[in-house]
């Protein structure tokens, strides 16, 4: 569904950003940060790593949620929907790891919950690139659309 609605909505928005440069660059930034992303899970076993790459996932996801409302309500929406299920579907794996090693019903809400603020927290983290020039805000969408697709 984040598939979706990213190829849907994004998509179209990069490539009438008009800026190939931009996009080239926030592109490979995607790359580099879900790769730094993946090389950095690999290094930590265990509920650490899991909370280190759900916590990083879900702050990206607010970061492209915020672009998706800067490019436009209805991306915005459509996204928000499609990242609502893949939060949900992850903070029930979440809480069955840490199950399996923490003993403290309400740490374990606590940690879950902790991860879900990081949604709302990469949309303000977007907020001050609506006042960029559109060129630079393609780029951004460009960065978000990797970053979503490589996961």
């Amino acid at each position: 569904m984040v598939f979706a609605a990213a190829a849907a909505e994004i998509l179209p928005q990069v490539v009438h950003g008009g800026s190939p440069a931009a996009t080239l660059i926030g592109g490979a930034a995607g790359v580099a940060a879900m790769l730094s992303l993946k090389s950095l899970e690999g290094r930590f076993e265990g509920p650490l790593g899991m909370l280190g790459a759900v916590g990083t996932d879900i702050l990206i996801d607010g970061l492209v949620l915020g672009l998706a409302f800067i490019a436009g309500a209805k991306a915005g929406i459509l996204l928000t929907v499609a990242l609502t299920l893949e939060v949900l579907f992850l903070g029930v794996t979440v809480t069955e790891e840490l199950g399996e090693t923490v003993r403290s019903k309400a740490r374990i809400v606590a940690t879950t919950a902790g991860l879900g603020l990081l949604l709302p927290a990469g949309v303000l983290l977007a907020t001050p690139i609506a006042g960029f020039p559109p060129a630079v805000i393609a780029g951004f969408l460009s960065f978000g659309l990797i970053a979503l697709l490589n996961w």
